[in-house]
This record gives structure tokens, C-alpha cells and sequence, in this order.
């Protein structure tokens, strides 16, 4: 196990070296475009650092609040991430596909273009965040909400919402199946449902 430091070169060779990370206070960390296949992090808080085009490919985080940074174009496909928080972050282009993932909060960010694809979701909350152009495809939802975020152009195709409060949330142009069965049990606005028909060529009277 490795013991706590505050610095931002000392995370940086324990992943490199160890792969693994506990209990950091740190802030202004440069991870970009490190390769940390496979590598975890426990019990930390990380502000204002660059995780661009980083690759925790496989690894796993629990219990760590990134807030004010950024994983623009970062893959952590197949991650295990359990009490994990994105605060104010910027996720553009993230590769969460393939994850298990339990208790998840993204609040205030943007994740124009990320891929959850092919996930587990559980018990997790995405708030006041831009999923504009993301993809949920083929994710297995449980227990979670999506509040107040824009959703618009998101793919949904294979993912069950029932349970889903969408009403508060932009869902212009989202994608879906062409029965809509991803759309049962979930909670629209009278205006959204209007929309979700109207994008399906019906026309109204």
C-alpha cells in the first residue's frame, strides 16, 4: 500500500511504478497523456488537473473526488469506479464503456461526446452536466438519476429509463429505437413527449 503524499510528482511514479495511489490531497497535477493501464487510485481528492488523454484502461477508483479537472479524450473503459465524484470537470470525449460503476456523481461538468456504452450503472447521479453528442447505449441502469442536464443528441439505444425523471433535462434529438421501448416508465415532460413523437415523422394535428 502506498503511504500518503501531497505531491503532485509522487502520485505520478507511484502509478507509474506501483500502479497504485492512496490517499492524496493534491491539486495541479499533470497526468496528460500517461499510460496507467490497470492502475488505481482509493481515498483522495484531486483539483485542477490535467488528465487529458490519460489511460487507466482496466484500472479502478474508489472513494476519490476529481473537481476541476480535466479527462478531455481519457479511457478508462473497462474501470471498476465505486463513490466517485466529477465536480466542475471536463469529461469531453471520455471512454467510461464497459465500466461497473456504483455510486457515480458528475455534477456541473461537460461530457460532450462521451461513451458509457455497454456499462453497469448503479446508484449514481449525473447533475447540471452537458452530455450533448454522448453515448448511454446498451448501459444497465439501476437506481440512478439524471437531473437538470442536457441530454440533446445522446444516444439511448438499448438502455432501459424506466425510472428515469427526464422532465427537467434537454432531450432534443436524443436516439432511441425505432418502437421507443427505451422510453417506457421514464418521465417526460408533455413538451418532450410532443418532441420524441414529432422526431419520429408523426405529424399532429
Amino acid at each position: 500500500m502506498s503511504s500518503r503524499t501531497d505531491t503532485p510528482a509522487d502520485l505520478i511514479s507511484l502509478l507509474r511504478d506501483e500502479r497504485e495511489a492512496e490517499d492524496f490531497e493534491i491539486d495541479g497535477a499533470d497526468l496528460s497523456g500517461e499510460d496507467f493501464q490497470g492502475g488505481i487510485i482509493r481515498s483522495s481528492v484531486i483539483t485542477s488537473s490535467d488528465f487529458h488523454d490519460v489511460s487507466f484502461r482496466g484500472g479502478a477508483f474508489s472513494d476519490v473526488v476529481f473537481d476541476g479537472c480535466d479527462f478531455s479524450a481519457a479511457d478508462l473503459s473497462g474501470c471498476f469506479l465505486s463513490s466517485v465524484t466529477f465536480r466542475s470537470s471536463k469529461l469531453t470525449g471520455i471512454r467510461l464503456s464497459g465500466c461497473r460503476i456504483r455510486k457515480l456523481s458528475i455534477i456541473d461538468s461537460v461530457c460532450r461526446y462521451a461513451s458509457f456504452e455497454r456499462s453497469s450503472i448503479t446508484d449514481s447521479v449525473f447533475s447540471g452536466s452537458v452530455f450533448e453528442s454522448a453515448s448511454f447505449s446498451e448501459v444497465r441502469a439501476a437506481s440512478s438519476r439524471i437531473v437538470s442536464s442536457d441530454l440533446t443528441k445522446v444516444s439511448f439505444r438499448g438502455t432501459k429509463l424506466s425510472g428515469f425523471d427526464l422532465a427537467d433535462s434537454s432531450i432534443e434529438g436524443i436516439y432511441l429505437s425505432d418502437d421507443l421501448s427505451e422510453l417506457r416508465g421514464a418521465s417526460l415532460s408533455f413538451d418532450q413527449a410532443l418532441s420524441v413523437i414529432r422526431d419520429r415523422g408523426v405529424l399532429l394535428r
